[in-house]
């Protein structure tokens, strides 16, 4: 005889516990067709008549909701409604019209009562609001720093990086930012991390183990293309992210310039769904971090190809411990919160910010307009510096009460301000060669110029209108004239 053998009374009890837990529809008289089982009395908030609940009724689909036990809660990191319950079954989870279909066949069979699929789910929404929860809040939330400092220095510990207080400096901004921006999203950080290496360094792998914790998994990650998208694709690919790789930095384009920094720079994304009524505000969580697979021979390549050098932070990995990185996960994050907590900032100090801003510079890559007006404003200085023009004409600079006046030979004109024409007469004259392409460009030209120091602006100080650039500093101080 078998052990624990039960007597049948116990047998028959123990299979009624079952059976009043599960949802086992009775046989249908007709293929079909729903038959109510263990139907309860409950008291309806919305009723016509003699106790009849009423129809298309959110009220009533949501004290039915409530009855059967379901627990609706409102994921508002991820933007999802979960639904659990032990009578939803394999339905369990993100809700969809299936679960919607679930719950109405669920309110029929236990009570006779179905609210339709609209008030149904109304209802499920309006119990999901009033249980809300953020996972990755949470997550930071629940963690407790041991005292031993480490993200200063997770970029050389894990990463392999060339351990130097820039990148000591840009390591610990990096995660405190990305705490940031879930304690308080939208937080202000303009900058992009980016992981420079060989292909199969695992650069990625870093990427999603900050994410979640594991190098295989997508939660609060997305490697999706983004730069060329849309904001209202820009708003649905960062909804329920924390850190985005930004892979496709060799693709970028001088003209995406304006629409990269856009990107970076935004603190919320702004856009109407697709088939939604309103326009919706969503402030960002997520932080961007690059990766670029370098050469095998260890050279530095040119791949940033955007004006604005401050907001790229490049740095070369080299052997990456993915496994010590997913073990210390939680301590260095916990250390970031309460850097966070005790305020500190999300930006480089000036000394360090310039020599972020050399390392970009040695990453971008050369444009030969840029080149050119390089060679003429280095002409330009040289010669006003020595006072000799390069045909030997003597050059001076005067002060005039409509600003200075530069002098080359017997020809006067403002010292500090150039028409885009004129760049191109300066380059000949100057540089005794003029660029053969892009002469016509106009906004090459701009963004070339502005990139030297210089400023739109217009000028009336000949007596005629004119548009061009203006040199920021007009003084003449930093070149002893």
């Amino acid at each position: 005889m078998p052990k624990n053998k039960k007597s049948a009374p116990e047998v028959r009890a123990a299979a009624e516990a079952i059976a009043s837990t599960a949802i086992v529809p009775a046989v249908p008289s007709r293929p079909g067709r729903l038959v109510p089982i263990e139907r309860r009395e409950i008291v309806w908030p919305e009723i016509v008549g003699r106790n009849v609940p009423a129809k298309n009724s959110m009220m009533n689909a949501l004290k039915a909701i409530q009855e059967l036990g379901l627990d609706c809660r409102y994921d508002v990191f991820h933007n999802r409604k979960i639904i659990n319950g032990t009578c939803l079954s394999e339905f369990v989870g993100e809700l969809s019209d299936a679960v919607t279909r679930k719950i109405r066949e669920l309110s029929y069979l236990h009570f006779g009562y179905d609210a339709g699929t609209e008030a149904t789910y109304q209802a499920v929404l309006r119990e999901c609001e009033e249980h809300r929860f953020n996972p990755v809040l949470d997550y930071l939330s629940g963690l407790r720093w041991d005292g031993q400092p480490r993200i200063n220095r997770w970029l050389p510990t894990y990463l392999g990086v060339e351990d130097t207080p820039l990148v000591r400096a840009q390591g610990e901004i990096v995660l405190t930012a990305a705490v940031a921006r879930v304690m308080k999203p939208g937080s202000k950080f303009d900058h992009v991390l980016v992981l420079e290496g060989e292909e199969g360094k695992r650069k990625s792998s870093v990427v999603k183990v900050l994410a979640n914790g594991q190098h295989d998994s997508d939660e609060n990650f997305s490697d999706s293309p983004i730069l060329a998208e849309d904001e209202r694709k820009q708003q649905e690919l960062t909804s329920g992210v924390w850190f985005y790789e930004v892979a496709e930095l060799a693709k970028m384009k001088k003209a995406d310039e304006f629409a990269i920094k856009n990107l970076i720079t935004k603190q919320e994304d702004r856009a109407r769904p697709a088939y939604g009524r309103f326009q919706e505000v969503q402030p960002r969580t997520c932080i961007f971090i690059g990766t670029f697979n370098t050469t095998t021979d260890g050279k530095l390549v040119e791949y940033l190809n955007v004006g604005d050098q401050r907001r790229w932070w490049p740095v070369r990995v080299g052997d990456i411990d993915i496994e010590a990185l997913k073990r210390d996960r939680d301590q260095l994050f916990a250390e970031a919160v309460v850097a966070y907590k005790l305020g500190m900032p999300l930006f480089l100090d000036k000394e360090l910010e310039a020599e972020a801003r050399g390392q970009a510079a040695r990453r971008e890559i050369v444009d030969p307009l840029t080149d050119t007006l390089s060679d003429i404003e280095a002409a330009a200085l040289k010669m006003l510096q020595e006072k000799v023009a390069p045909n030997g004409a003597g050059v001076s600079v005067a002060d005039q009460k409509s600003g200075k006046l530069l002098t080359i030979g017997d020809e006067a004109k403002p010292a500090v301000f150039i028409t885009e024409s004129e760049i191109w007469v300066s380059a000949k004259y100057v540089t005794e060669r003029a660029p053969s392409s892009r002469q016509s460009d106009g906004r090459g030209i701009s963004a070339a110029i502005k990139k030297l120091g210089w400023a739109p602006a217009h000028d009336r100080r000949t007596g005629a209108f004119a548009r061009g650039y203006v040199r920021k500093r007009d003084d003449f101080s930093d070149l002893g004239v």
